[in-house]
């Protein structure tokens, strides 16, 4: 009798620590996704990336500090590029490393936790489309379609 009543003690012990520890974690997802929600909302935020996607080939684990950089009506491109270039400069040019302004910069909530940001940029070189998706939990897909080189994708995360 005395260990059927320690038993029931110990799982209702462990039943309220996990109901406590869902708690936190669900007020946790709630703060994410609501600091998520005002960097895009504010229009100032910088995406680290951790792999790339090229077309062709596997992906590449990335080291160092690429990343992109919006900053009101402009943006910060630090990216690397792995992927087949149609019509570039001799030598190879900048590649994905440049500031330029932005363009047709639109944000939509998609479903399940989801913002879509897409926009246009320029430089010398080329042109580029950025389809950025940022997820609640602050994980970040980075679609980019140039016009002179092959597509690229990358993920990341939201700094």
């Amino acid at each position: 009798m005395k260990c059927l009543i320690s038993l029931i003690i110990a799982v209702l012990t462990l039943a309220s620590c996990a109901t406590a520890d869902k708690a936190a974690r669900d007020q946790r997802r709630r703060d994410r996704a609501e600091k998520v929600a005002g960097a895009i909302e504010s229009g100032r935020y910088r995406v680290g990336i951790r792999t790339a996607y090229p077309i062709r080939g596997a992906a590449v684990q990335v080291t160092g500090d690429y990343g992109l950089e919006v900053s009101g009506d402009s943006v910060t491109v630090y990216l690397p590029y792995f992927g087949r270039g149609y019509t570039l400069p001799y030598g190879g040019g900048k590649g994905l490393n440049f500031k330029a302004l932005t363009t047709e910069y639109d944000v939509r909530k998609m479903k399940r936790g989801r913002t879509r940001v897409e926009f246009s940029t320029r430089n010398d070189e080329d042109t580029y489309r950025f389809t950025v998706d940022v997820f609640d939990n602050g994980q970040v897909s980075i679609d980019v379609q140039p016009q002179q080189r092959s597509r690229i994708s990358y993920s990341g995360e939201l700094e």
